[in-house]
């Protein structure tokens, strides 16, 4: 399944391996419990591990954290559109993908994956001062 992944050190264009259903899939990206947001696409759909700032993580140095590191340019995107509260940021993995009439979750559409990247690279500029 196309979609894109915006990690806490980047983003990108992605296939999803769905042969294990999209629901597994969408909770191995995010690393739990799957929340889905709105984008501010129409018709995109932003998941979030929905316990993401309190949860708590090994890294590979065998540390122990709590919550997953915030993603500065998932909650960027989400600030700038008006989407978050005041103070509030994204943590964790973000996956865009979307739905049919159904409610199931799709790939992503060329226009919608065209129409994100645009919205992510501005996001990333206004970021590091460039726009």
């Amino acid at each position: 399944m196309e979609t894109i992944i915006i990690t806490p050190t980047g983003a990108d264009a992605h296939q999803l391996d769905t042969t294990e259903g999209t629901l597994k899939a969408l909770q191995g990206t995010v690393g739990g419990l799957v929340q889905c947001l709105p984008f501010p696409i129409q018709g995109v759909d932003a998941w979030v591990n929905e316990e993401g700032k309190y949860a708590t993580w090994e890294d590979a140095e065998g540390n122990i954290h709590e919550g997953l590191p915030m993603n500065m340019l998932a909650t960027a995107v989400m600030d700038q559109a008006g989407y978050l509260f005041a103070g509030d940021w994204i943590s964790g993995n973000m996956v865009l993908t979307t739905c049919d009439e159904e409610g199931n979750t799709q790939p992503l559409t060329n226009s919608q994956l065209h129409q994100a990247i645009d919205l992510i690279n501005q996001s990333a500029r206004a970021l590091n001062g460039e726009g």
